[in-house]
């Protein structure tokens, strides 16, 4: 089997060659009108770093607002290598939005992660009126990792009813564990084959693996999507993590949830992100599609 600290070291690694793959990509960050970086005491494992983004405006109406969660399989990533995502979105669609540096595993166990940003959505809901953001035009999305834990918001949001969502975006979100066998440990020198990285992550995530089966884990496992928000859902055709969120888009339109769906074709998992993922426009329409989503949600009066 493994230990703790065999998956400590292993995700050090990970995290190491994540860095190196950002670096190699260097993103452009805009100038921005108004970018701020805050430091909320919302929970006990510590402070939460958020990203707070807000464009131009020649009116004083509150903004929408798109809360964001980075991938990176719960392990590795965080809000700096989304910075030049959300300021493109900010401008692009003319909305406020929230870029959130949650608590990584294994250090931090489900369900740390979707407590912190649970608590942060609830922040900006509780706060609107002094951030200057419309609380009830609260979207939410991510892509991987992020994709899950936005999902889990929806659900989180309406079993507590403390707030309301109204849109999620998923982009090639890992939407279930449970399809995946549990981790059995590493190869030689902490060597991890590609087909045993969902577990990994999951091992780095879960407590124990039977949480995998709860949805708050693993939303596609959810039984009720009751007054889940409309949804977009970005599908890469070569994405082995695809079988789980088209079957989550697929639920939602069993109970008739509004999906706009869009299958990407010749591209891999978080191509939006990682250009080298898919042909050489597909990232560009990617991030099109999510901007033309946003904006359409964000000028209804309500959730359709």
């Amino acid at each position: 089997m493994y230990t703790f600290e065999q998956l400590l070291k292993r995700t050090m690694v990970e995290r190491e060659s994540f860095i190196k793959k950002s670096i190699d990509f260097q993103f452009d960050r805009m100038p921005f009108h108004h970018y701020e970086e805050i430091h909320l005491d919302l929970i006990n494992e510590g402070k939460t770093r958020i990203l707070f983004y807000k464009p131009e405006t020649k009116t004083n109406e509150p903004f929408p607002v798109y809360i964001t969660m980075h991938g990176g399989g719960f392990i590795m990533g965080g809000a700096d290598l989304d910075d030049p995502f959300s300021r493109q979105i900010a401008t692009k669609v003319g909305c406020a939005v929230i870029n959130i540096d949650y608590k990584l595993s294994p250090e931090y166990k489900f369900p740390v992660a979707i407590e912190e940003c649970y608590a942060v959505t609830k922040w900006v809901n509780d706060n609107a009126e002094s951030l200057g953001i419309n609380p009830s035009k609260i979207a939410v999305g991510g892509y991987s990792a992020g994709g899950n834990i936005a999902a889990v918001l929806c659900l989180l949001a309406q079993e507590r009813r403390e707030f309301s969502i109204h849109s999620l975006v998923i982009d090639c979100g890992a939407m279930t564990f449970a399809d995946y066998q549990p981790f059995q440990g590493f190869g030689d020198n902490l060597h991890l084959k590609d087909m045993d990285r969902p577990s990994f992550f999951a091992a780095c995530y879960v407590n124990e693996w039977e949480e995998v089966t709860n949805p708050f884990v693993s939303p596609l496992l959810s039984r009720s999507f009751a007054g889940h928000p409309p949804t977009l859902v970005i599908s890469a055709e070569l994405d082995t993590w695809r079988k789980g969120y088209d079957a989550y888009a697929e639920k939602l339109k069993a109970v008739n949830i509004k999906v706009d769906y869009h299958m990407f074709r010749d591209c891999h998992h978080c191509f939006t992100v990682w250009p080298d993922m898919g042909p050489d426009d597909a990232s560009k329409k990617g991030w099109e599609v999510i901007f033309s989503y946003l904006t359409k949600q964000f000028r209804k009066e309500g959730r359709e």
